[in-house]
């Protein structure tokens, strides 16, 4: 309500207020130090007159600083302290404000020192703990965490108890787990996408969206690709990582997962970013899925009708490096789109998981009475068939007391009925 009374006087910094702050902390990023120090003010001065003081500026700026009065510090922020412990969460962001870049601490708990350190051996309640512990919103070491998490359901799988220590198997991507987390400490990446370039110097702007799966997980990764005076740059932006369900999944509908995942992940990047993005791309390897997308989903099973090989299953390029490819982005986006690889779309309406009908039918099949061998035309065996369904189905009706059922008498027979004696005349007369 207070940034309200504002919206006319101040309509940028009642909108950064509005858009940018997370709890009791703001965030915000500016093309000159002159248009930063006006923001920071009027933000002070709204939050002032409703009784808020905003204090404990950090920037990558000492000038920045030194205008807004606050003191110069080289000191690092760290993002998500625990405040209740006296240690550091597991994969820590920290943004050092004179590298202008951001790192991730894994200090942790001095229990864990001697597990650690390969003097002990780990539960499974220890590994749970410390895969858990992470918290790394942004998805930049996606492809570390999820080899925990892959981890933690092998653990499952062995039937391993609490705390029981793990199998060699385990131990061994334990170890190698936790070697990629001691060399993430030397990981870099730049808070700015694209360094020290301004707004008016960054033309077409293009997120592109990679999705894969494998059998034990699936993610996704978002680049921002554009031109930043005349040169083309890619960024990592951010990625989403699950491990795949206990329950055994056809590998289709783990691609199809990912791709869910990926067009998720592209609606929170284009929500929270506010320059223009002229182009959107998905890079889908799965001729199923892609078939399925083009097609009716009333034709499939519920499954399918409404929902980085690096991320998700080990490799020998696990290790984070700021050059890597997983920052990077993908060699081929640095080309001409016109050489980018391209694949023939698979034609719609696939057979894969359509949708099953069923109908159900209640056939009685009548016992066999006689031997069709044995009568010489058919019209024959069918009245005979038919004189012995009716006379037990008169049985049947005579027991519960309801009339039985006749035939109309032919001609023949009621002239029988009427003369008898001139029907069977020269032979034998019957009573009846």
């Amino acid at each position: 309500m207070n940034t309200e009374e504002f919206r006319v006087e101040y309509p940028e910094s009642m909108e950064a207020i509005t858009k940018r702050h997370y709890v009791d902390d703001y965030y915000d990023s500016a093309d000159t130090i002159e248009e930063a120090v006006n923001r920071a003010k009027e933000v002070k001065y709204i939050h002032l007159q409703g009784g808020f003081l905003i204090r404990n500026w950090m920037s990558n700026s000492d000038m920045f600083l030194e205008k807004l009065g606050e003191r110069s510090t080289d000191a690092a922020k760290h993002f998500n302290r625990d405040k209740s412990t006296e240690y550091e969460r597991v994969l820590g962001i920290v943004w050092q404000p004179v590298e202008d870049v951001f790192c991730f601490a894994t200090a942790s708990k001095a229990d864990y020192r001697t597990v650690l350190q390969g003097d002990e051996r780990a539960t499974k309640r220890i590994v749970l703990s410390y895969v858990m512990a992470q918290f790394e919103p942004l998805g930049f070491l996606a492809s570390v965490v999820a080899l925990g998490k892959m981890l933690v359901q092998d653990l499952w799988r062995t039937g391993c108890e609490w705390d029981e220590q793990i199998d060699d198997v385990s131990f061994k991507k334990w170890q190698r787990w936790i070697q990629l987390l001691r060399n993430i400490e030397s990981f870099r990446i730049g808070r700015s996408y694209f360094g020290y370039a301004k707004s008016n110097e960054i033309q077409d702007v293009q997120l592109h969206i990679f999705a894969d799966a494998s059998e034990t997980a699936y993610g996704c990764i978002a680049y921002f690709r554009a031109i930043v005076q005349g040169e083309v740059r890619c960024t990592l932006v951010m990625s989403r990582s699950k491990v795949a369900s206990l329950k055994q999944l056809s590998f289709p509908r783990l691609e199809l997962l990912a791709a869910v995942l990926g067009a998720r992940l592209k609606q929170t990047v284009i929500e929270n970013h506010n320059f223009p993005i002229s182009k959107v791309m998905y890079w889908i390897d799965a001729d199923v899925v892609l078939s399925w997308i083009r097609s009716d989903q009333r034709r499939y099973k519920q499954f399918v009708g409404f929902r980085i090989d690096q991320l998700t299953k080990w490799g020998k390029s696990s290790e984070l490096t700021s050059d890597c490819v997983w920052v990077q982005a993908p060699t081929f986006l640095y080309t001409p789109d016109a050489v980018w690889p391209k694949m023939e779309l698979p034609p719609a309406n696939t057979t894969e998981e359509l949708r099953v009908h069923l109908l159900l039918h209640n056939i009685l099949v009548p016992e066999i009475f006689t031997d069709a061998r044995n009568f010489s035309k058919w019209t024959v065996i069918v009245r005979t068939m038919a004189s012995v369904l009716r006379f037990i189905s008169n049985c049947r009706r005579k027991t519960k007391k309801m009339p039985i059922e006749t035939l109309k008498a032919t001609a023949r027979q009621e002239n029988a009925g009427a003369d008898p004696e001139k029907h069977f005349a020269g032979g034998p007369k019957f009573q009846f």
